[in-house]
């Protein structure tokens, strides 16, 4: 069943837009009743209405071969997050033939490959990340403003939380003994990113590259080490626009054509941190344990309210769910570098 003139592109709130947004409403309507879950699935409907716009028909109707670019695509490395798509979907579907709107099969025959997502999409070792900020960002040699972008990528790879990773200041640095002492954590300097920081924390000026001159421009004053030409304070709503083109996740790219963007991610660089610690553990002899970073990552979500807690659903058992998700995530990750 095509758009009708009355399923004509409809946006909520006016800029989440889904096609066929009465078919879909009608679908949520009758799966949750939960805000949570019908937010989730408005968004995982909106990443499809560009495609549906471009076949002229709804993602229902598709078949397989249409489907899996775009599946590819929009889904990340994430066991949890990619099956919950697909259940999503798949759910959709069923709704639609019960309901008697035109359904293709398509659907049940998409795939993910994990693993060749993983490759694409996270990093393996800080040898790895460093030949990814080389192939991305401007040399550390060349002393440009490339070089905060790359130490907030080294950071994401230390550990840290985006928003604590801009408030690292040069004090913080311990360059001799290649540590990062931050409010009473203590985290990895890796030998393949000391020149990063060390020019982070104690060059004045950066090489600016302008198409008709280069010249050299002073820093803000101050100690963050992120800090950039103009001010001394860094926002994280200016950096995430300039990862994300250096990364070319704004290319525009023919998904039809399986041509695949690199979709590398501070939040991905961030899990292939954890996951290399976690596997040199391994190769010392020590049990995988991620209680650590499962400890941070509760204490942030409850500081959010994003946990719901009650008699069942205790801080033990999500914490027992989140640290199963990251054992399967984990095991994919090891797979996909062969490890």
């Amino acid at each position: 069943m095509g758009k009708s003139s009355s399923d004509e592109l409809c946006c909520i709130g006016g800029s989440v837009c889904m096609y066929n947004e009465e078919q879909k409403r009608a679908f949520i309507e009758s799966h949750t009743n939960s805000d949570k879950t019908t937010a989730k699935i408005i968004q995982i409907f909106s990443w499809f209405e560009h495609y549906e716009e471009t076949w002229n028909m709804d993602l229902a109707q598709q078949e397989a071969d249409k489907l899996q670019p775009v599946v590819n695509e929009l889904t990340g490395v994430r066991s949890k997050s990619t099956e919950l798509i697909l259940i999503i979907l798949k759910e959709y579907v069923k709704w639609c033939g019960r309901n008697g709107y035109e359904v293709s099969r398509g659907i049940f025959d998409v795939r993910i490959n994990t693993i060749d997502k993983i490759q694409n999409q996270m990093v393996a070792s800080p040898l790895h990340l460093k030949s990814k900020l080389d192939e991305f960002f401007e040399s550390v040699d060349e002393e440009t403003i490339d070089i905060t972008y790359r130490v907030f990528l080294w950071l994401a790879f230390a550990g840290f939380d985006d928003k604590d990773a801009i408030r690292v200041t040069s004090d913080c640095v311990d360059l001799d003994n290649l540590k990062i002492n931050f409010e009473g954590h203590s985290y990895e300097i890796y030998k393949e990113c000391r020149e990063d920081f060390e020019k982070a924390c104690f060059l004045t000026d950066f090489l600016y590259k302008h198409p008709n001159y280069t010249t050299r421009r002073d820093r803000a004053e101050g100690k963050l080490i992120m800090r950039g030409i103009r001010t001394p304070t860094v926002d994280l709503k200016t950096i995430r626009p300039v990862i994300n083109k250096k990364f070319g996740a704004d290319d525009a790219e023919e998904i039809d054509n399986n041509r695949q963007k690199s979709r590398i991610s501070y939040k991905r660089i961030y899990l292939s941190g954890i996951f290399y610690r976690q596997y040199e553990r391994e190769r010392a002899g020590l049990p995988v344990d991620f209680s650590e970073f499962i400890a941070r990552a509760i204490e942030r979500k409850e500081k959010t309210k994003k946990y719901t807690v009650s008699k069942t659903r205790t801080l033990t058992t999500i914490a027992n769910t989140i640290e199963r998700e990251y054992l399967a995530d984990y095991e994919k990750w090891k797979c996909a570098f062969a490890m």
